[in-house]
């Protein structure tokens, strides 16, 4: 079966699931995949997005890649799982927990709420078809749930396929980041994607994405022309009706306003140093010294405590 036109893939997946099917359905399109069904349950899937399980398995070194390559080349059908777990190198409780993450995480990728062309090939299987089946109604909630996730992480989606960079500087005087945010943001050089930084560090693709998301949010990184998030302007005051309620601890950074419209004085309130243009002279310190009053508070301190060393 071919689709001449472009469909929802969820549609089709419904389909083809009251249908008893079982067979590949290829989706194209950005990102694209494909989903393995057997009886009409899905049994694995997998997207350009993301990992599969044998890239998971080997790069956090539980599989050697020769391993991999041998046993998945080296086994008809939907046997590889069994054949792992026969040799030693997995339990199956291992097994059965990558291959449904790889599972779950492919299929956020594959069915996309955008139309795309599909096409089906009746008694297509995958080497790993035989560990697991998947209800597609639960597969089906289980990506709306996690598109809301990231949606309320971050409305943006502009990390989710543009190179990301890192920030060269911190939005806020202090930050806390897991060693998980921590590794993206080392990784993120400007020119490669989500994609390819959960391929490389051989993480869940989808986990990937809602990191940078947070991270986006945060102020932390950006892509070619994304201002980051911007700070909500405050509402009116209105009358008061009742006790004030006290703010909430803000999630997101808000962005630090302009150098050019911060003195010398908020500077070194705030425990920052004044920035310049690279090569710039510094200017006269007669000039520093009639830009700000003098502190006479202060002066008068420093005069007594001169005065007590004495």
């Amino acid at each position: 079966m071919k689709s001449g036109r472009a469909v929802l893939p969820r549609r089709v997946l419904t389909q083809l699931a009251g249908a008893a099917e079982t067979g590949a359905l290829y989706v194209e399109g950005e990102p694209g995949g494909t989903l393995y069904l057997a009886g009409g349950l899905v049994s694995y899937a997998e997207s350009p997005s993301t990992p599969d399980a044998g890239e998971l398995l080997t790069a956090s070194g539980r599989v050697p890649p020769h391993v991999w390559h041998t046993v998945v080349t080296g086994t008809s059908d939907t046997g590889a799982g069994a054949q792992l777990v026969a040799q030693g190198h997995l339990t199956q409780g291992e097994l059965e927990l990558c291959v449904l993450g790889a599972l779950y995480d492919a299929a956020f990728f594959v069915l996309s709420p955008t139309p795309a062309r599909v096409r089906f090939e009746p008694g297509g299987t995958h080497p790993l078809g035989g560990v697991c089946r998947v209800d597609p109604a639960v597969l089906g909630r289980e990506v709306t749930r996690r598109r809301k996730q990231l949606d309320e992480a971050h409305p943006g989606s502009a990390v989710d396929s543009a190179p990301i960079t890192p920030v060269l500087r911190a939005p806020v005087p202090r930050l806390a980041l897991t060693a998980a945010q921590w590794e993206l943001v080392v990784h993120a050089d400007g020119k490669r994607t989500a994609a390819e930084i959960a391929r490389l560090l051989g993480r869940a693709g989808y986990t990937t994405l809602l990191e940078l998301r947070r991270l986006a949010a945060a102020g932390l990184v950006t892509v070619d022309g994304d201002d980051g998030p911007v700070a909500a302007e405050p509402a009116p005051a209105g009358p008061k009706t009742g006790p004030a309620t006290p703010p909430r601890k803000a999630q997101i950074a808000r962005k630090p306003a302009s150098p050019a419209r911060r003195t010398q004085k908020n500077r070194a309130t705030e425990g920052e140093l004044p920035q310049r243009s690279p090569g710039a002279e510094l200017p006269p310190v007669e000039a520093a010294l009639a830009t700000e009053e003098p502190d006479v508070p202060l002066l008068k301190r420093i005069r007594s405590g001169l005065k007590a060393l004495r």
